[in-house]
């Protein structure tokens, strides 16, 4: 839900040049507010976990519309594919390692203290997110005018049913 509100907020407070440097001081914010994450009592952390979220998706749409300015109509795609291909196997990975390193812990899992390390990795893992900006920054600069991801990487046979 939160995710309906941020990601078209995100691309609209951040047009033309001000969209890459918005989205590192997304990213970076999403790590230090994972990392914080151990360190609140049970009633804040679901707060503190809708904060990442916010800044977490709002990354993804930047990120998104930075790349659509930049790369060319025909290749556009295959750019956006490949971001999702390996954004999303990481992703897809995450509860799965999460789960095998919660099991590692045996009783200390029910302990909040036993729980640093792997939210200071996904912090970590949100910064070293930020070396993609160069990455993006060199396939050129923004285009002028707006872009409509959904007009922009959707096939033509979805007209019909749009």
């Amino acid at each position: 839900m939160i995710g309906v509100v941020v990601n078209p907020l995100a691309v609209w407070i951040s047009p033309g040049r001000r969209r890459l440097p918005m989205l590192a001081g997304s990213l970076f914010l999403a790590g230090i507010t994972i990392c914080t994450v151990p360190w609140f009592s049970r009633i804040w952390v679901l707060p503190v976990l809708c904060a990442f979220q916010a800044f977490h998706l709002g990354s993804y749409a930047m990120s998104d519309a930075a790349t659509l300015e930049r790369v060319a109509a025909p290749l556009r795609g295959r750019v956006v594919g490949l971001f999702l291909s390996i954004a999303g196997t990481a992703a897809s990975t995450s509860p799965w390692l999460m789960g095998w390193w919660t099991d590692r812990f045996g009783p200390r899992a029910s302990t909040q203290s036993a729980y640093f390390g792997p939210f200071v990795l996904l912090g970590a893992m949100m910064w070293i997110a930020m070396a993609s900006m160069p990455l993006i920054a060199r396939l050129g600069e923004a285009r002028e005018g707006e872009v409509e991801p959904i007009s922009e990487i959707t096939p033509r046979t979805m007209e019909p049913v749009m």
